[in-house]
């Protein structure tokens, strides 16, 4: 990838650096360096096979060819990012880029999918994926376990339909109180539980389908909105002697909606999209039902259960082997590795959005239910790929995102990037424990709150929180003098060196290390204030910005 970092960036003199760091990145080329084009196959790449065979085949039909592949520094940067939110530290790069082994790319994967730093990272990720961003609601998922149930369903690779039942079915057992977060969370707001649910697992918006029937997606009807809503109506958030629960009663529910629309007002039906309605005996007078004991089933220590709960019935007859379940699940993992999903934006799986490539949808959703919702079998087969392998570089820059013919640029998430600064700027733990850390971390859930972003251009706040955050820049300024500690017995190249390496994984070319060098040489008097300038137009480049 061409140089981010260019002498014209090195002047150090005011906010014009701002500009440079964030125009708009459209290419990055490839670094001067031998490519690695060592065969890794094995047997477990067959998905990865037939992803390249569907990408290929839509170049071919567009007369258009994919990017070489990837150097084994972007691979490894790139493959590190995307499952573990960070970039490697030196031992790491260093080890992977000495190994000789013709299947290292291989090897690397599997050791990073059994990493603890995946398992955290995704469990940190698919809970803003899940859960939106909601600072002041941190604290609480992870008291109450919602963080440590995600990391274990990736830790023990969890089938995910049983955990997307387990989620929506909402009972405890014990101790085993994590899963419940996902409703307890949204207290009691039914709504805004079905609006959650349809896009979290089932990828759909069906927040316009209130009032009226979708008006652009007719499948997806105003019953479904309604129905899903009744499926959860009667849960409310409770306590017990075990911890937090989700009660259900037996009775009521049976509410009308009205569609202004057409001037009418209908009955609710537990109803979905893509399924048969589930039956339910609606009384006389629905005012009237008696909450009787023997409606329902004694748990100890839990609330009694329904002997008919609309939640089990959901998970048994709308959720078990739903046609979107696995699909959903599917284009969210090929977004967040690739970049944009197969259908894009991925919450709106809806017949206004036609897939770039469906049969290669069709079939990495009937090979994820064929293998028993296997995430990690997903994760693999994509960063197998040639695909998710190829270098960010085409000259033909015409080409559109969408074809996948070279690596997209993807914007660091908040957690990503966070976690690649400590890695960078090897922060001592007592600076990543500190309140200026844990502000500048909030700042970043708050500026870049994406996770599968759908723009690569920043906006004035973000540049802004980079550019003007004290908090940031005493971050940086305690760094700079961490590092003019350690490194003192260095040379000055010898540490410019040794920073490049660390924040970009590169070497300084000659104009870098000049302008650097020239810069630190002529403030000798305040020698951590300078390397903390040097350090922030490095952390705000787009090259360590982007994962590409």
């Amino acid at each position: 990838m061409s140089r981010s970092l260019s002498i014209d960036q090195w002047t150090l003199t005011g906010l014009v650096l701002l500009v440079a760091v964030w125009l708009p990145i459209r290419q990055l080329n490839a670094q001067s360096e031998q490519i690695n084009t060592a065969s890794t196959s094995s047997p477990t790449d067959v998905p990865a096979q037939r992803i390249d065979l569907e990408i290929q085949r839509k170049l071919q039909e567009a007369g258009l060819s994919a990017a070489s592949q990837c150097s084994d520094h972007e691979f490894a940067r790139r493959l590190y990012l995307d499952l573990t939110g960070s970039i490697p530290n030196l031992e790491q790069l260093d080890r992977f880029l000495s190994d000789t082994n013709p299947a290292k790319r291989a090897r690397l994967i599997e050791e990073l999918l059994a990493s603890d730093a995946h398992f955290d990272y995704f469990a940190t990720i698919f809970d803003t994926m899940l859960m939106g961003r909601k600072e002041q609601k941190l604290v609480e998922r992870r008291t109450h376990g919602w963080h440590a149930y995600l990391r274990q369903v990736f830790s023990d690779n969890r089938p995910w339909d049983e955990v997307v039942q387990e989620i929506l079915l909402a009972r405890g057992k014990a101790d085993q109180r994590g899963h419940l977060w996902y409703l307890y969370e949204r207290e009691n707001k039914h709504q805004e539980i079905a609006e959650s649910i349809a896009k979290s697992f089932f990828g759909v918006d069906i927040a316009c389908a209130q009032c009226h029937d979708h008006l652009a997606a007719e499948e997806i009807k105003q019953a479904h909105y309604w129905g899903l809503v009744g499926f959860f109506r009667r849960s409310t958030n409770t306590q017990t002697e075990n911890g937090i629960a989700i009660a259900e009663s037996a009775v009521g529910g049976f509410d009308d909606y009205a569609n202004p629309l057409l001037g009418t007002t209908e009955k609710l039906t537990l109803s979905f999209l893509l399924r048969n309605d589930v039956s339910e005996v609606h009384p006389d007078d629905p005012t009237k039902q008696e909450d009787r004991e023997d409606l329902y089933v004694a748990i100890p220590g839990e609330p009694k259960v329904p002997v008919f709960s609309r939640r089990e019935k959901f998970v048994a007859e709308i959720v078990q082997d739903h046609p979107l379940l696995a699909r959903a699940m599917v284009n969210r993992i090929w977004g967040l590795l690739m970049g944009r999903g197969l259908v894009h934006p991925i919450d709106k799986m809806d017949s206004t959005q036609v897939p770039s490539h469906p049969e290669l949808l069709d079939w990495l959703a009937d090979d994820f239910r064929h293998h028993n919702y296997d995430i990690r079998r997903l994760l693999r087969a994509v960063v197998s790929s040639n695909a998710y392998q190829q270098s960010s570089d085409l000259e033909n820059t015409s080409v559109p995102d969408h074809l996948f013919a070279k690596a997209l640029l993807k914007p660091l998430t908040a957690e990503a990037y966070s976690r690649s600064l400590e890695v960078a700027l090897s922060l001592p733990d007592d600076v990543i424990k500190s309140d200026s850390w844990r502000q500048v971390t909030a700042q970043w859930r708050k500026m870049f709150p994406e996770v599968i972003a759908t723009t690569d251009q920043a906006t004035i706040d973000q540049a802004l929180a980079l550019t003007n955050s004290p908090e940031f820049n005493d971050v940086l300024l305690v760094a700079a003098e961490s590092w003019v500690a350690e490194s003192h017995e260095l040379t000055l190249d010898e540490r410019i060196e040794l920073l490049f390496r660390r924040v970009v994984a590169r070497s300084p070319a000659t104009d870098e290390q000049a302008a650097i060098k020239s810069y630190l040489e002529s403030r000798l008097d305040r020698p951590a204030t300078a390397w903390a300038q040097i350090f922030w137009t490095m952390v705000t480049s787009p090259e360590l910005r982007f994962n590409h």
